[in-house]
């Protein structure tokens, strides 16, 4: 068991499934961070308020002013497109990380467990050799590059998301979850008025089905993902659960997050099926 154990952890994998995850998840931050500037979150979360509610174990962080916070955010949006494209790929992802947790210990106030998330990803992605396959540093370094990546890369992804959602399972076994549907029965309550999905919501036994089919869902899906032969179809019920999810409850970016998190379980050469074997030879070329 320890030497099959070592084996899936050191051998070589192809590297296209984590270079499309690499592209996929900088994009999400460069997005994510965007998206704080043209709203104006950076000034209504970091600039306005005139007290910070600090973590314990962080008190000394502060905001850095208007303008030191928009450049905060600016330099978020720059290091995540350079992740997702694979340029200075260890200091950019290091910089997002830091970026991203400086932003997270300002005020816990603002706290969202999907921002911890990323955090996370970020730090496990920064001891991958990511920046080596399908990027601009394999093209700007050819004896850098690399077409296979060791598995433990993608352990690594695969358990961090597992672990969001089974906790995120044990977590609504309580007894105002799942007998009460608390707080489904509150929240599906002021969505009624929904077109289409409005009737259904106002069924009586509808938050309760939501609660129940809501753990069931946390506690096994990274199991189905993780098998094979149901891998495609749990795949189909994670894009329905966060369509779901994202249509009923504002909270942002984070069904994209888990959804983008879900690929992590594919195999390691998914995205051959779906770009073009001469684009993929190409880039080969150029890094070789």
């Amino acid at each position: 068991m320890i030497e099959s154990l070592r084996r899936r952890l050191l051998d070589e994998r192809d590297a296209a499934g984590l270079g499309a995850f690499r592209f996929l998840f900088g994009l999400l931050g460069f997005v994510s961070a965007l998206r704080f500037l043209h709203y104006g979150w950076v000034d209504a979360f970091f600039v306005r308020p005139h007290y910070n509610f600090h973590f314990w174990f962080a008190p000394f962080v502060r905001p850095l002013g208007e303008a030191g916070m928009h450049a905060v955010f600016w330099v978020m949006a720059a290091s995540a497109l350079a992740v997702a494209l694979g340029l200075f790929y260890r200091a950019a992802v290091a910089t997002f990380f830091v970026v991203v947790t400086y932003v997270q210990l300002v005020d816990v106030t603002n706290y969202l467990n999907h921002y911890v998330l990323v955090s996370l990803i970020a730090l496990l992605m920064l001891a991958m050799p990511l920046g080596r396959a399908y990027s601009v540093d394999a093209l700007l370094r050819p004896t850098l590059a690399r077409r296979t990546l060791p598995g433990w890369c993608s352990v690594l992804l695969k358990f961090q998301v597992g672990v969001v959602y089974t906790y995120a399972g044990v977590a609504k076994i309580t007894e105002d979850w799942l007998l009460h549907a608390q707080p489904l029965d509150i929240w599906l309550a002021s969505r009624t008025g929904l077109p289409v999905l409005g009737p259904v919501l106002a069924l009586p036994w509808m938050p309760y089905a939501m609660s129940w089919a809501g753990c069931l869902f946390d506690l096994t899906i990274a199991w189905w993902l993780l098998w094979r032969r149901t891998r495609p179809y749990a795949f189909v019920v994670v894009l329905f659960f966060h369509a779901l999810t994202s249509a009923l409850f504002p909270i942002g970016m984070f069904p994209v997050i888990m959804v983008v998190g879900a690929t992590s379980f594919f195999d390691a050469s998914w995205p051959r099926r779906f770009v073009p074997a001469a684009l993929f030879a190409r880039l080969e070329r150029a890094a070789s």
